[in-house]
């Protein structure tokens, strides 16, 4: 027996969305079974399976013994059925099906989740569909019937009477028909009388019609900020959501995490489990979370509904550093939450994409360490002193022309030659000390895909002509209309030149990894050389004619900087491991050669710390 397919071609704008959908989703593969009977069978969908069409997944298969697919869209308060639930109305139906023999012709093509389905089989079969998992999530209406399932474990269904017994209200409204199979007549669908009797298998569709507002699926309510579920991308860290207890009794809810199937035929890969934390308490001594690998299940305690303590967040964190694959890569999951009456089976899918270090990173390195240029002098009280001092140094005064006396002030003693004298040195510290306070300087990287990583004095970000989001060195590669929108980073520290200069080498933004830029600034670079003031006559690299320009030594020096970035692993906890895609952390050294005229060299070398945040993942860096 089969329905009318008066109105098939009329779908409403809801089913639209729900079967022509984007062919491609997120890695999170499960399995759901379903034990057909012959005739009909009404099953519900807690995977989707959009991803392929009902052609290859059935009509490809010639040992599946289903010849029809028929959907049901509910439609909000509308009163589809008048007393048999078996014949539709006529008018404005609301159903879509696929047939065997009308292959791509028919109207249904593809099968969501969360969705009840009408399926006929010429003989028993048990029937394995591969999909993405899917969130509890139906859509209720009080003035008709609906066509759902509920998410109850595969194996040891409770009955529906076990299952409704903490929705007491809902249980004794409720109307339920079910489909014992067979063909369709004036008991299939049959009311259900006996709820205690009847099992509550995962996967098995009923009508069920309550004049109350329904929103139970079981003894825990999963409240998600996103219906694709629990998906990090490649750049979200962190993702929360709720769970409550729907019971008036205390509830032990259980979090596992298992690992997707194998992807179907078509489908990008899944290389691994994503590597996912659960944020526990906080730590007020250093104010940090600390968190608890999802690789055993993990139980959480809720009280009775309407209590403190009866709903409680959950915030899931993606370690990327753990995730060592190509960037692109898929990771893939399913989060099983189970209850402590065993009475529902909720599985999340849990996706993300291994991130690319691309795009340009903004940040600071704190310097708060340098070393010093402490130089201690001899002294002496009388001429004794003196001449004892210079035996032990094996010195003799007059010897190279050089002779010692001391310095009535200070004590110190002098070493005089003819055209000049100084203090006798004794130690040269140049230990490196801790600064009274860390010394902020602003950095910008952009790192390409082609392995180089650019040290940028400023940089451009917007978009161009073209409306294409770029990461520039000029002004004017920007779009002159969209300026507003635009933004300018710089960092005054470095070197300023009008077409932006940039240092450029070859390596990875990685732990581990040791970045060296050289950066040389001119004596004589009037925009940027601290030590030269164009307008001040004892620091313009001029004579006192204001005819001869000076060399270096003389008014101003050199200065050769190395920058060094070395990169560390992030700390042990929450928040350091799950910003690690979009945060690197690191040590910061420097050292500064000062030079001058002939003999004029000198060191000074700085350390810290630095973070780096990116800003955009923008892989190109736009330049003439």
């Amino acid at each position: 027996m089969k329905f009318r397919r008066k109105d098939l071609h009329f779908l409403v704008l809801k089913l639209i969305i729900a079967v022509c959908v984007s062919t491609t989703i997120q890695a999170q593969w499960i399995t759901q079974t379903f034990n057909l009977v012959p005739g009909w069978n009404a099953v519900y969908l807690h995977v989707d399976t959009t991803y392929d069409t009902l052609d290859h997944l059935i009509g490809g298969d010639t040992n599946n013994p289903i010849v029809e697919v028929w959907q049901w869209q509910a439609a909000p308060a509308t009163a589809q059925f008048v007393k048999d639930p078996s014949t539709p109305t006529t008018g404005n139906s609301q159903w879509a099906s696929w047939d065997r023999s009308l292959g791509p012709a028919s109207v249904l093509h593809r099968m969501a989740g969360n969705i009840g389905y009408l399926v006929h089989a010429t003989n028993a079969y048990t029937w394995k569909l591969k999909g993405k998992a899917v969130a509890p999530s139906y859509l209720w209406t009080s003035t008709g019937l609906n066509f759902i399932g509920f998410p109850t474990p595969g194996t040891n269904a409770p009955s529906v009477d076990g299952f409704l017994s903490f929705a007491p209200d809902f249980e004794q409204t409720a109307q339920i028909f079910y489909y014992p199979g067979g063909p369709l007549g004036t008991n299939n669908p049959a009311a259900l009388f006996n709820f205690a009797g009847k099992t509550l298998r995962r996967g098995e569709a009923f009508w069920i019609r309550s004049p109350n507002f329904n929103s139970y699926y079981g003894p825990v309510q999963v409240v998600l900020g996103s219906a694709s579920g629990i998906d990090f991308g490649d750049a979200i860290s962190q993702i929360s959501f709720r769970i409550k207890n729907q019971t008036s009794s205390n509830l032990v809810v259980t979090l596992q995490l298992l690992a997707s199937e194998a992807s179907p035929t078509n489908q990008p890969s899944v290389v691994a489990a994503p590597p996912v934390i659960l944020r526990g308490t906080l730590n007020t001594t250093n104010l940090t979370y600390d968190y608890s690998v999802l690789n055993t299940n993990r139980t959480i305690q809720l009280a009775p509904a309407g209590q403190p303590g009866s709903d409680t967040e959950i915030v899931l964190g993606l370690n990327r550093a753990a995730m060592a694959f190509a960037p692109g890569a898929q990771v893939g999951g399913i989060l099983r939450i189970t209850d402590s009456f065993q009475l529902s089976q909720i599985d999340l899918p849990v996706s993300a994409a291994v991130s690319s270090p691309a795009g340009l990173w903004i940040g600071s390195a704190s310097v708060s360490k340098v070393n010093q240029y402490l130089t201690s002098y001899y002294t002496v009280q009388d001429a004794q002193g003196l001449s004892n001092l210079l035996s032990s140094l094996n010195l003799t005064n007059g010897m190279n022309g050089v002779t010692y006396s001391i310095d009535p002030v200070s004590s110190r003693v002098v070493a005089l030659t003819t055209n000049s004298g100084s203090f006798l040195a004794k130690n040269l510290n140049t230990n490196t000390t801790p600064v009274v306070k860390p010394y902020p300087l602003r950095m910008i990287l952009h790192n390409g895909t082609n392995g180089q990583v650019h040290l940028l004095q400023r940089a451009y970000v917007g978009f161009d002509p073209n409306t294409n989001q770029i990461v520039a060195v000029n002004e004017s590669f920007l779009d002159p209309l969209q300026l507003s929108t635009a933004r300018r980073v710089s960092c005054t520290h470095l070197p300023w030149s009008p077409g932006n200069t940039f240092w450029t080498v070859n390596g990875t933004l990685a732990p581990g990894n040791t970045l060296s830029f050289p950066v040389a600034l001119s004596y004589a670079d009037q925009a940027s050389n601290p030590f030269l003031h164009t307008y001040h006559p004892d620091h313009d690299n001029l004579d006192a004619q204001f005819a001869t320009v000076l060399g270096p030594g003389a008014e101003s020096y050199s200065v050769n900087r190395t920058i060094r970035f070395q990169f560390i692993a992030p700390g042990n906890d929450f928040a350091s491991l799950t910003s690690f895609g979009t945060t690197l952390i690191g040590t910061y050294s420097e050292t500064l050669t000062l030079a001058g005229g002939p003999g004029q060299l000198r060191n000074f070398d700085v350390s810290g710390a630095f973070k780096l945040n990116r800003i955009t993942s923008t892989p190109t860096l736009t330049t003439p």
